[in-house]
């Protein structure tokens, strides 16, 4: 059986209006907590990197097996450039309404995911990583005509070069804008 995230079983039509809210439902309701929190925090910051912020409650959805819930695999994910300024996620990512599409926020709230800070920026390091080596080849594996220029080999990988720690330890996201859609 599919279960909406959205949809948690004492009502189905209470949409969770944060990832915090949808943080604690994982806590109460979901096996492996702590591993499935840090694969929910893995998801924002994999959002945030890649310019999706249309990422809302009903784009997150767990499998029931009569007793628990299992995350399913992430779905809708429609990575967008920035063209300047800044933006916002539609969830919000702390119980205080953060919602800013930046990863030193979302470090910043790591505890709310049951992670440090040190856990919390080496999933961003290895996010960074695998976008660096990676999107290209899985766009082109994917046939998508919307390939964007994040990836090593085309001249802007310093953009996410950018996100590396500071020599204080503190990511700067501050200003992150991704290279346009070839």
């Amino acid at each position: 059986m599919h279960v909406s995230a959205a949809e948690p079983a004492a009502s189905a039509t209470r949409m969770l209006p944060s990832y915090a809210d949808l943080a604690g439902l994982i806590r109460a309701r979901f096996t492996d907590p702590t591993l499935t929190l840090r694969e929910l925090f893995a998801r924002i910051t994999f959002n945030i990197l890649t310019g999706n912020n249309d990422d809302h409650a009903c784009n997150h959805a767990a499998f029931w097996d009569g007793t628990a819930l299992i995350l399913t695999p992430a779905y809708d994910i429609c990575p967008t450039p920035r063209a300047g300024g800044e933006t916002a996620q539609i969830m919000a990512i702390g119980k205080d309404g953060y919602r800013m599409s930046q990863v030193a926020g979302c470090v910043a709230r790591a505890s709310t995911y049951l992670l440090s800070e040190g856990d919390a920026r080496e999933i961003v390091d290895h996010q960074i990583d695998v976008i660096e080596t990676q999107w290209n080849e899985v766009c082109n594996q994917q046939s998508s005509p919307r390939s964007t220029a994040l990836g090593s080999g085309n001249g802007n990988s310093s953009t996410l070069t950018q996100l590396r720690d500071t020599d204080r330890g503190r990511i700067q996201m501050d200003r992150f804008c991704p290279a346009a859609i070839s």
